[in-house]
């Protein structure tokens, strides 16, 4: 038996198609920080499609660990940090044939680490290698393995190595092994897109209804674009959120004003409110925690005219939208640049 343990939508999704693609079924460890994670476990336990959901309890581990963090040097948080987990988590990882994680920089990868478990790395997200740094409080000397930083801790014990560099991970699964920021001859690619086009109408049509169940839709049609947003004030490339809201929303009165209806599908990670522009504007909208490949298994939808994305590359993967529009960096600077002046 195999185990997935997932923390986002999008890990529950490449879990989901790998499991329906399997010949045998999987238990998944499922997060309760997901956002909507009662629905979710409802719609997985409803498909059929694991062999076994289990529950663990994130969000108190999360409490205890911050805690933890702040009073106990690292010899000793390795040790409290297995108290802990094992204190929300009663299960036995030993039983497992083959574990998979998407991220191995929190205290469940640190816990199986300390334990002895070896694992399976697959990218947190879509081409995550090629930008993690942006998202985590890290330099290169802290995965370099050439770093004076990083050969003193693999020499004193000190700390874990993350990003598939553990003695514990066996390899790392990318959907790419192009313009990587750093080599390890653990990766491996296997192409989402290849890996997406295996599943049959049938397996699509389970997809589609796990995730998009409960979900806030709109059906798509010939004279809609699909406007995807990026955090662009989390990621620094504007200066406030209001000039984030202002960019997205010159895009989408220019549509507008084409004669297209917009429909908003934010990123998981924008903090925007964008229901004041869904307003004014008679825009559709789709819940930003809706993974942006299950779009594509929506059996009831014509396809988008366009697909809108400042830099994203990931609307390439969307087959649910005939054209492909990048507006680029330079329309962003030019909005926050106006903004900054006035």
């Amino acid at each position: 038996m195999k185990l997935y343990i997932c923390v986002t939508y999008y890990h529950v999704l490449i879990s989901t198609i790998k499991c329906i693609l399997s010949e045998e079924k999987y238990d998944v460890l499922l997060s309760n920080r997901i956002p909507g994670y009662e629905e979710l476990y409802l719609s997985l336990e409803k498909s059929g499609v694991f062999h076994r959901i289990i529950e663990y309890d994130n969000v108190s581990i999360w409490n205890e660990e911050k805690k933890v963090n702040q009073r106990l040097d690292q010899f000793l948080h390795q040790y409290q940090n297995k108290k802990i987990v094992e204190k929300y988590l009663k299960l036995d990882f030993g039983q497992y044939s083959a574990i998979y994680l998407f991220q191995d920089v929190h205290y469940l990868a640190y816990y199986l680490i300390a334990k002895g478990y070896k694992y399976h790395l697959l990218e947190d997200a879509l081409d995550y290698y090629r930008y993690f740094d942006k998202y985590y409080s890290i330099t290169k000397a802290s995965y370099d393995r050439n770093s004076l930083k990083f050969r003193i801790k693999r020499l004193t014990g000190l700390g874990t190595q993350a990003w598939g560099n553990s003695d514990a991970c066996i390899d790392v699964e990318v959907n790419s092994l192009q313009n990587l920021q750093y080599q390890n001859e653990k990766f491996f690619e296997v192409p989402r897109k290849e890996l997406f086009g295996k599943l049959s109408p049938e397996q699509r049509k389970t997809v589609f209804n796990i995730f998009a169940e409960n979900k806030n839709m709109d059906d798509s049609h010939e004279d809609a674009v699909l406007l995807c947003t990026q955090p662009l004030y989390n990621d620094g490339h504007v200066s406030t959120m209001i000039t984030q809201l202002k960019v997205f929303e010159s895009i989408v009165k220019d549509y507008c004003n084409k004669g297209y209806k917009v429909v908003i599908k934010p990123h998981p990670r924008d903090e925007g409110d964008y229901s004041a522009m869904i307003d004014r504007y008679h825009c559709g909208y789709i819940d930003k925690n809706l993974p942006s490949e299950v779009l594509n298994y929506n059996p009831d939808s014509k396809p988008y005219y366009a697909a809108i994305s400042v830099t994203s590359t990931s609307i390439n993967f969307l087959d649910c939208a005939i054209n492909k529009v990048f507006i680029g960096m330079d329309y962003v600077q030019k909005i926050d640049t106006e903004d900054r002046h006035r």
